[in-house]
C-alpha cells in the first residue's frame, strides 16, 4: 500500500471514529442517592425542556443515553441539577414508586449558551423496556429560590438512535474528515491507474 492510499485510509478512518463520539457530551460525577421524588413530583414548571441526543447499546445489559435540557434562564452558573431514570414497569409512562435504575446530582450545574447542557447516563435495562427519565434544575434569580422540572421523556432501549439534527461542530468536522480521506483515496485510485494505463 502506498504512503498516499495509507494517509487517506487514515484520515476516513478517523473521521468515523470521531463520529462515534456524542458531540459535546459531558458524563458529571455521579452521586446516587437523591431522593426520585424530587424529580418525579409535580408538574413540569419553569419552561426547562429534555430530549433525547442518542442512545446506544453497550451490549453488557447496560445502556448509554444522552441527553440535552435547555432552560429558558438561560447560560449560567446554578445551585444544581438532579437527574433521575425508572423502568417503566407499568407502561404508562408515569412514576408509579418503580425502583429507580439512576439518580444524579450535579452541583453545581453550567448551562451553556441559550441554556442548554448536554449530558450521558448509563442504565441497566433489557432490550425493548422503557426508561423514562427527568430532570430538576434549582437555583436562585431574583432574590427568590426555584426549581424547574422537566418533561418526562421515555426512551425505549432499542439500537442507537441519533435523531436529525444532533450532528453539531464536532460531528460536521468529522464528515469533513471523513470526505477528506475518501477523496484521497479516490484520487490514489486514479493515479494508480493513470500509471497502469501509461505502461
Amino acid at each position: 500500500m502506498s504512503k498516499k492510499w495509507g494517509v487517506g485510509l487514515l484520515i476516513a478512518c478517523l473521521g468515523v471514529l470521531v463520529m462515534a463520539m456524542p458531540a459535546g457530551a459531558v458524563t458529571p460525577t455521579s452521586n446516587d442517592g437523591v431522593n426520585p421524588n424530587h424529580c418525579f413530583s409535580g408538574a413540569d414548571s419553569g419552561g426547562l425542556t429534555k430530549s433525547l441526543v442518542s442512545v446506544a447499546n453497550n451490549n453488557d445489559g447496560t445502556w448509554t443515553l444522552t441527553f440535552r435540557i435547555v432552560s429558558p434562564r438561560g447560560a449560567g452558573t446554578y445551585d444544581k441539577l438532579d437527574d433521575c431514570a425508572f423502568v417503566d414497569v407499568g407502561n404508562n409512562r408515569a412514576y408509579d414508586g418503580e425502583t429507580p435504575v439512576f439518580t444524579r446530582e450535579i452541583k453545581p450545574v453550567t448551562l451553556g449558551a441559550g441554556g442548554t447542557y448536554q449530558f450521558t447516563i448509563v442504565v441497566a435495562g433489557a432490550a425493548n423496556a422503557t426508561v423514562c427519565d427527568r430532570a430538576a434544575l434549582s437555583g436562585s434569580a431574583g432574590g427568590s429560590d426555584f426549581t424547574d422540572k422537566s418533561n418526562l421523556l421515555c426512551v425505549p432501549l432499542t439500537a442507537s438512535v441519533i435523531p436529525s439534527g444532533t450532528v453539531g461542530g464536532l460531528g460536521f468536522a468529522a464528515l469533513v474528515a471523513g470526505g477528506v480521506g475518501a477523496l484521497a483515496l479516490l484520487a490514489g485510485v486514479r493515479r494508480r491507474r493513470h500509471a497502469i494505463a501509461a505502461v
